[in-house]
C-alpha cells in the first residue's frame, strides 16, 4: 500500500494555497476546506506521484476559494435565501475540493457529446 501522502508534501501545499490565495484575494477559510476535501479525496486513490498528487490538492484547494462563493451566492438564491449564507459557501467548497476529480471527467464527456466531437460511429 502507498504512502498517502507525505507531511512535506501537504506543508508544500498548504504554503502554496495560503500563498497564491491572498495573492488572488480568496478567502482562507474557503481555501483550507478545499484543500482538506483534496486530501480526503487524494486519501482513497490508490496509487499517485508526488506531483500528482500535489497538483490535485492545489486545484482543490484553488476551485474552493475560486468557485465556492459564486456557488454559495447560487444555492441561496435558488432556494429563495435572502443573502449567501456562509455554510453554503463552506459546504460548497469542501464538495468542490472533493468532488471535482469526479465531475471532471463526466463533464468533459458530455461537452464532448453536445459539440459533437463524442465517440465517432
Amino acid at each position: 500500500m502507498a504512502e498517502p501522502v507525505s507531511p512535506a508534501a501537504a506543508a508544500l501545499s498548504v504554503g502554496t494555497v495560503t500563498l497564491v490565495g491572498s495573492i488572488f484575494g480568496m478567502r482562507y477559510d474557503l481555501l483550507l476546506i478545499g484543500l482538506f476535501g483534496g486530501l480526503l479525496r487524494l486519501g482513497q486513490v490508490q496509487s499517485t506521484s508526488r506531483k500528482a498528487a500535489f497538483s490535485s490538492v492545489t486545484l482543490s484547494a484553488m476551485l474552493a476559494g475560486a468557485v465556492s462563493p459564486v456557488a454559495g451566492a447560487m444555492t441561496a438564491n435558488f432556494f429563495g435565501l435572502p443573502n449567501p449564507i456562509d455554510e453554503l459557501r463552506i459546504c460548497a467548497a469542501f464538495l468542490l475540493g472533493y468532488g471535482w476529480q469526479s465531475i471532471t471527467p463526466v463533464l468533459v464527456d458530455l461537452v464532448k457529446q453536445r459539440l459533437g466531437g463524442g465517440a465517432q460511429q
